[in-house]
């Protein structure tokens, strides 16, 4: 019974265990967007276009948050579509959207544990009013 009561109290105290070096990521995925949000944006790919009609080819993939293109160091989200049929995942699409910035996934929040939620920092690229077809 010895063994059994240290093994159960082992378990406890490992899970219990708090980890203190946790941390915010650093920058936010790239969205290719420069909104005078930040300097530290990887491209200006669509620099002056938000707010108009624009054309991105890439491939199609699904996010948590939804349907996504991957454009080069562009992750643009394709607003009102929570995922792309099974066919076309992985697949290059052409994606005619108006391009906005919002904030579409919640910032991650550290509790008083120490433990970090899920969440992304920044606001996001979508593509709202979207129509696509495979390239």
């Amino acid at each position: 019974m010895g063994r059994f009561a240290c093994f159960i109290f082992a378990l406890m105290l490992f899970g219990c265990y708090q980890y203190k070096n946790v941390t915010q990521p650093s920058k936010p995925y790239p969205t290719g967007i420069d909104q005078s949000m930040s300097e530290t944006g990887p491209t200006t790919t669509f620099k002056g276009k938000i707010g108009e009609r624009v054309m991105v080819e890439g491939n199609a993939v699904n996010a948590k948050s939804g349907a996504a293109i991957e454009a080069g160091d562009c992750f643009l989200f394709i607003g009102g579509r929570d995922h792309w049929p099974t066919d076309v995942i992985g697949k290059p699409v052409q994606v005619v959207g108006i391009l906005r910035v919002k904030k579409i996934i919640p910032d991650a929040i550290m509790n008083s544990h120490g433990v970090l939620s899920q969440g992304a920092p920044g606001h996001h690229a979508v593509l709202e009013d979207a129509v696509w077809q495979l390239r």
